[in-house]
């Protein structure tokens, strides 16, 4: 590589993709030179001038760094330094177009945009995965260690083509060409080339600028053949490299045409952004895509330069697409930016402009027409230039709004700080924007960019909040810049603030630096809402690059803070290995941590613990084992590990373990306390290799333990509980339950052997239990015994014992309770008293332990004989039974009396348990008896649920039976099925010809005929011995059947005094099924004695509200005085309960009415209201009530007037089951009261 001699004094950074801008003029005319970087003054790209003399493109900042080191006031590469030309737009264009420069081999792992994807970069520019896409990183850890992720960089998914995909690097592979490494223990540097490693002296490292960040320190497996030694400056090493310039070799054309949706004219304010002039449509022709590498625009129209501030291009979306051009002394600005058509698709861009901030000529109507279009390769462009859109007309009058951005007042704008990796929801900086007094604002988008050190995967989980509390946006760094677009703006009253924050999780970075805030005029997108008009927000800095840098954020190092865990039993024993003594919880956040120094603390009588370790959560002993330090070695009782032990970020549980020792001496119940020293704990960060303080700083306080002896006690549990078994059962009966508790034990305890106490109410019949087998859960701890052994141990008397010896020793940890189950197999032909109660049974067998002798019993670790403490029991008698007994009654869920609907289907009737007491009972019949012959019409059907299967039955006469198939219905023993038995009504209910049931009909059920059989005994209701079913004859409450019903409710009121108030209102809905009927309908109105309160006037209206009817005419039990056709009902002074009946009629007052009758149609509702005027006669407070009065009996059908006639007549209705719904209805048998529709409602109110 030829030295470079800076000739041009870089006045101004620029980083492309950092958002910094170039500020200097062009150089004088410009001559290529290979190794030259180059840039224009109005482009942020920086390019690389190779041997051909063509400009090479770095996609983007973290590309160039691998490549040169310094900084862009100071470029190296290797000892050369490197100059940064600025060069005219002209001399730029002269250029032929090369490729893309790619990341340098060896420097950093790469992914792309589109996949979680990493790759090694190798030479050749080729690509090696070890991240796969699942997002497996176990290569990249085995390669480059637990801390790969600080060496991803994220590459645009649009120059994925500028590598080629290499084969996949397993654990086990060597690192490839271009790579830098050094063996574990060794510092000598090696370059692999073509599969060989070469020594890189001290000098030529530097030389040829490579970077001790890409060393890989790999262990000494990782073999290659040496090569020769690298001992200077190499130019295969330091030439940049990259793609080869790209040649379209597209066959397709391009049409190019005005948009019909071009800008329509109109005016171009002072100030205004990205307003549009011109649309152009560009059509690629379906032979292949079409690429245009360069368009001219020119200014045109009656107007100056002076009027435009900058000129841009702008895709469909409004994106800008490259950068803003100033126009030249030809009012011309060239975009050159590939810009590809896909075949036969059309694409369009708008010519637009960002207005003078002054200076404009009011009046002035210029345009912007495409004059040039060039195309790239073998494209053709086809179509009539200049194009030309509409004339804006400039206006310097009118004023538009402005915003201003700032961090000054931003309420929560942090404070410069540092914070640890791990940090989360962390707001790195805070802007205020105001909108003037001018016009109301809208924000559209933001852009954030992070200007200082830390890598884009150092912070994730990026967000924007609105004022912050509302998360309006999300996203992720690429490139060092993150935007956020938002589907509804948010809008700014003019006059008004917001503030918006940004904020993140800090997941890497220890020791880097971030820093938002806005760098260019662009980054926020804002419109005016009065004139619809882009405008640029005003930031804190006047000038190009606007970075208002925001607070530093410098991430700190990892940390590691040591907590209290638990451990299985605070109890310990003398003479026991690698027992448990404390466990602490180690959360480390950031970076792993590697801890070289950790002290526990033993306190007393270090003497008598020895080899205490560290052990993790599998097991692996990961410190130690150590002694307590003795005097003049370390503090006594302090046992110290200088282990190396790199502890994961998150947080673990690991155990301090040691050894009692048996020689020492303890006390009964001898207290031991254990801390972990923190404050001694010796640590750094495994990526920062920065020194690390452990919290807490002082002792951390674990656990107390206490010395005891091995210890067991056993109990004979209570369950089961006394009861009925059937003999012949298959299934082994659990006969008893024991618990070992070892809760009080210093070590764990091995039982070997149970001997059972089996005691029965008479001698000879212990060989009725077969198969005796004792259970840890479903785990069989002996081989059965086949009854057990008469004894006449004197302790025992006239009983047996069955002795349970274990298959193998039954480790119970200490502090534990377990519990082990006996069962047994009941012989068929078991002796047995019959079917009775537990109690009555003479037939008994029990189960238990009665003395510590029973349990063969050792310390696990000491092998000590164990003498349990035994609560002596025989345990629950369990009865020898013939067969089992069935139970059925009417369960909780039994619905009560009610109305059903014709032609409906899953009408519940009657709910039904059935339970199974001493065996599985198998349910085989079910009878039904319909107890009134009219219910066999009502219902068409039933069906018979419970749960699971559904049986059916049609109904043709009083009684059915549904017969479930075998196995069907099984109720297992002592537990209850719920049985729902549902009608299905009939589809002809009515009165009339043809009608199959009549309304009004009512039924109920009784089950009777139900037929079982005991699963294990085989007993059926009718067997010697029978099986016991209980329940015959259990019955449903009445249901009613009508052809349609009404629905009542939604009772309200507004009492008070007033005229027209609403007393009471209620809705009522007829059903689906069919019209109804409404007649009558009856109030109580209570006022307290003495009352002062008057009520008249009073109506009955239906619809209130709305087209309203009144439906009153007489109040019929009381010879109340009318008042203009109306009856006063309450009068001030007479307190009580006045009825008031109200039978309807819309006609004029007559001595002899004809009543009336409501229809409400199927499906639909109606609202009623009873309404009244209210008033005071005398002051004071009185109490006042109203009641809709229902019907608590039962009616025959009759006809309105007859069935007005009756004892509960308050609410009279049809279901108008004859179909006539004309004025005569009312003399039709078709009515009934409402009876079972709603219980009385009261609405009350004192005033």
């Amino acid at each position: 590589m030829r030295k470079l001699v800076t000739y041009f004094v870089v006045i101004a950074t620029i980083i492309w993709s950092l958002g910094l801008a170039a500020v200097v003029p062009a150089s004088a005319a410009y001559t290529p030179a290979a190794g030259d970087l180059i840039k224009t003054a109005t482009d942020p790209a920086v390019y690389y001038i190779d041997a051909d003399g063509k400009r090479n493109l770095f996609v983007n900042s973290v590309t160039f760094w691998t490549w040169y080191s310094g900084s862009w006031s100071a470029l190296k590469m290797g000892n050369d330094s490197v100059a940064l030309n600025v060069i005219s737009q002209a001399d730029f264009d002269s250029l032929s177009v090369g490729g893309h420069v790619v990341v340098r081999p060896g420097t950093k792992l790469i992914k792309f945009q589109n996949s979680p994807k990493v790759y090694v970069v190798s030479t050749g520019s080729e690509l090696r995965e070890v991240v796969t896409s699942g997002g497996d990183a176990a290569v990249a850890e085995a390669l480059f260690g637990t801390g790969y992720a600080s060496k991803v960089i994220t590459i645009q998914n649009g120059f994925e083509n500028d590598y080629t995909k290499g084969t996949a690097l397993t654990s086990s592979s060597s690192l490839p060409d271009g790579s830098l490494i050094k063996y574990s223990g060794s510092e000598d540097i090696y370059y692999i080339e073509d599969g060989k490693k070469r020594l890189v002296a001290d000098d030529a490292f530097i030389a040829n600028g490579f970077a001790s960040s890409s060393v890989v320190t790999v262990a000494t497996t990782m073999t290659y053949t040496a090569g020769t030694s690298i001992a200077a400056e190499e130019a295969a090493l330091t030439t940049v490299s990259g793609t080869a310039a790209t040649t379209v070799a597209t066959a397709g054309s391009v049409a190019v045409a005005l948009a019909s949706d071009t800008p329509a004219a109109g005016l171009a304010l002072t100030s205004a952004q990205r307003v549009g002039f011109t649309k152009v449509n560009f059509t690629a022709s379906s032979d292949g895509d079409a690429v245009i590498d360069s368009l001219v625009v020119q200014r045109t129209g009656i107007g100056a330069d002076t009027d435009f501030g900058t000129i841009i291009l702008m895709d469909a979306s409004g994106n800008v697409i490259g950068n803003s051009q100033t126009l030249n002394s030809s009012h011309q600005v060239t975009f050159s930016t590939d810009l590809t058509i896909p075949k036969g698709t059309t694409k369009s861009y708008t010519l637009a402009a960002n207005m003078a901030t002054s200076g404009l000529g009011g009046g002035n109507v210029p345009s912007l027409s495409l004059v040039t279009v060039t195309p790239k390769g073998s494209t053709v462009v086809s179509g009539t230039l200049p194009i030309v859109g509409n004339i804006m007309t400039i206006n310097s009058a009118l004023t538009i709004g402005t915003v201003t951005v700032t961090a000054t007042g931003a309420s929560y704008n942090p404070t410069a700080a540092t914070k640890q990796v791990g940090t989360e929801n962390y707001i790195f900086a805070s802007l205020k924007a105001t909108a003037n007094s001018t016009e109301d604002i809208q924000i559209e988008s933001i852009r954030w960019y992070q200007a200082s050190t830390t890598a884009d995967s150092d912070i994730t989980g990026l967000e924007l909040l609105q004022d912050g509390v509302t998360v309006i946006g999300t996203g992720s760094l690429v490139d060092r810049e993150v935007i956020f677009s938002f589907a509804t703006p948010v809008k700014i009253v003019k006059g008004n603030s917001k503030e918006f924050s940004i904020r993140g999780d800090i997941v890497n970075g220890s020791g880097r630096v971030a820093s938002f805030g806005p760098s260019k005029i662009t980054d926020w997108k804002v419109k005016g809402l009065t004139y619809n008009s882009y405008l640029n927000p005003t930031y804190d800095n006047s000038v190009e690059p606007y970075l208002i840098p925001g607070p530093l954020a410098t991430i700190d190092k990892g940390s590691i803070t040591f907590s209290k865990g638990t451990i299985t039993s605070t109890n310990v024993a003398p003479s026991v290995t690698n027992q448990e003594l404390s466990a602490f919880y180690v959360q480390v956040i950031g970076e792993p941590v590697i801890v070289t120094r950790i002290v526990a603390d033993v306190a007393t009588g270090s003497a008598k613990i020895i080899n205490v370790k560290i052990v993790d959560e599998n097991g692996t002993t990961i410190a130690g084992p150590t002694d307590p330090g003795n005097a003049g070695v370390n503090p006594v009782g302090f046992a110290t590990s200088t282990d190396t032990i790199t502890f994961p970020v998150g947080t673990n549980k690991y155990t301090i373990k040691g050894d009692l020792v048996s020689s020492a001496v303890w006390a009964t119940n001898a207290s031991l306390a254990i801390r972990l020293d923190s404050a001694k704990t010796t640590a750094k960060g495994e990526t920062t290799n920065l020194s690390i303080t452990a919290s807490p700083s002082t002792f951390l306080t674990l656990d107390t333990l206490t010395v005891k002896s091995a210890a067991l006690t056993v109990k004979t549990s209570a369950s089961p509980a006394v009861q009925n078994v059937v003999r012949g059962n298959p299934t082994p009966w659990t006969f008893a339950n024991f618990t070992l508790d070892t809760s009080g034990s210093g070590e764990d305890i091995k039982v070997t052997q149970l001997t059972i106490k089996h005691t029965t109410t008479a001698p000879g019949y212990f060989g009725d239990i077969q198969n005796i087998t004792l259970y840890d859960g479903d785990t069989a701890l002996n081989t059965p015994v086949q009854g057990s052994s008469e004894t006449a141990d004197s302790t025992y008397g006239s009983t047996a014992t069955t002795t349970i010896t274990f298959l193998s020793a039954l480790t119970i940890p200490k502090n534990t309770v377990k519990t082990l189950t006996l069962k047994g197999s009941i012989s068929g032909s078991a002796s047995t008293s019959g079917v009775g109660t537990p109690q009555e049974n003479t037939f008994q067998h029990k189960f238990g332990i009665v003395r510590a002798g029973n349990i063969t019993a050792t310390g696990a670790g000491t092998g000590t004989s164990v003498t349990a403490t035994v609560t002596a029991s025989e345990g629950q008698a369990q009865s020898i039974s013939a067969g089992g007994t069935l139970r059925y009654y009417a369960a909780g869920a039994n619905p009560g009396n009610q109305i059903l609907v014709g032609n409906t289907t899953g009408n519940v009737v009657g709910v039904i348990n059935v339970e199974a007491l001493y065996e599985n009972i198998e349910i085989t019949d079910i009878g039904m008896t319909f107890n009134d012959a009219a219910g066999a019409t009502d219902v068409s059907s039933v069906d018979i649920t419970d749960g699971t299967t559904t049986w059916n039955i049609p109904i043709s006469g009083t009684n059915a039976t549904i017969s479930p198939a075998a196995g069907q219905l099984i109720i297992p023993v002592a537990a209850v099925k719920t049985l729902t038995v549902k009608a299905n009504t009939s589809d002809s209910v009515g009165g009339g010809a043809g009608k199959v049931a009549a309304s009004g009909d009512s039924f109920t059920i009784t089950f009777s005929n139900i037929a079982a059989k005991g699963t294990s005994s085989g007993n059926t209701g009718t067997s010697n011995p029978a099986l016991t079913i209980t329940g015959q004859d259990t019955v449903t409450n009445s249901n009613y059947i009508y052809a349609s019903k009404p629905t009542i409710g939604n009772f309200t009121s507004s009492l008070g005094t007033g005229n027209e108030r609403t007393l009471f209102q209620f809705t009522m809905t007829a059903d689906a099924k069919g019209d109804v009927g409404f007649y009558k309908v009856t109030f109580d109105i209570t006022t307290g004695a003495n009352s002062g309160v008057t009520t008249t006037n009073l109506k009955f209206i239906e619809n209130p509200g709305g087209s309203q009817v009144d439906l009153t005419y007489r109040e019929t039990n009381y010879s109340i005085p009318e008042i203009d056709g109306r009856p006063e009902l309450i009068v001030a002074g007479e307190g009580g309960t006045l009825r008031y009946n109200i039978v309807f009629n819309t006609q004029a007052y007559t001595a002899s009415p004809s009543w009336e009758y409501r229809i409400i149609p199927a499906g639909a509702s109606k609202t009623f209201a009873l309404k009244g005027d209210v008033g005071k006669s005398t002051s004071g407070n009185y109490s006042y009530s109203i009641a809709l009065i229902g019907d608590n009996a039962a009616a025959a059908i009759g006809d309105a007037t007859t069935t007005d006639a009756l004892a509960n007549d308050s609410f009279i209705w049809s279901d108008l089951n004859f179909g006539n719904n004309t004025g005569t209805a009312t003399a039709t048998n078709e009515w009934t009261n409402g009876y079972l529709l709603f219980a009385t409602s009261t609405q009350s109110a004192t005033f």
